[in-house]
């Protein structure tokens, strides 16, 4: 990795593990650069086709390949705009990036995959809440789900240089133990540039 690069934070994780909120509430709390992909996705589908489409919209009307290939554009398109800052960069990602051999290639190159691991059950319970998406299907998509947790979870483990597991405690507590283990991670990484200088 170029050590004239900034830090860049890739947040991976299952949909609903909570990597935007955290990944966001982190970036403020410490000034550093944020984006969310999926809303530079959008961004990015209304300039090419002048429509304002949700990332739910765009993937069912689109498609998954075409899905993937806007997910790659605007990742490539942000790491290049930012690739003269020296600060930390804190990305959130969208949870089926995993899914994307080209976008996982370019998070590689050119960051730190940080996965937010929460349980299945917790998962699939917020899913409920908030409207189960329609790749689960009407029959039995609890079982579809566990089948895709268990998928991108392996993929999200291997990939990971840090695995933070999300403790089911209150917001708060929960940020705070995410923001520490951030924090030490990101002091190592700074450290390791320096000594190579």
């Amino acid at each position: 990795m170029n050590d004239t690069r900034p830090i860049t934070l890739f947040f991976g994780g299952l949909k609903h593990c909570g990597k935007t909120t955290h990944a966001l509430k982190f970036a403020n709390a410490k000034k550093y650069d944020f984006i969310d992909i999926d809303r530079e996705i959008e961004k990015l589908y209304q300039l090419q086709n002048g429509k304002e489409y949700s990332c739910r919209q765009i993937y069912k009307k689109e498609g998954k390949k075409q899905f993937h290939q806007l997910e790659y554009e605007a990742l490539l398109n942000y790491l290049e705009t930012s690739s003269n800052s020296k600060r930390v960069q804190i990305v959130s990602l969208g949870g089926g990036i995993c899914d994307n051999q080209r976008a996982l290639t370019v998070l590689k190159e050119s960051g730190y995959f940080i996965y937010l691991y929460q349980e299945e059950a917790v998962l699939f319970k917020r899913m409920k809440a908030k409207g189960l998406p329609p790749y689960l299907g009407i029959l039995n998509p609890k079982k579809k789900f566990h089948k895709i947790f268990e998928a991108r979870n392996f993929i999200y483990s291997q990939i990971a240089v840090l695995t933070i597991t999300s403790p089911n405690l209150s917001k708060e507590e929960t940020q705070e133990i995410i923001a520490s283990k951030l924090e030490e991670f990101i002091k190592q990484i700074q450290k390791n540039k320096r000594n190579k200088k």
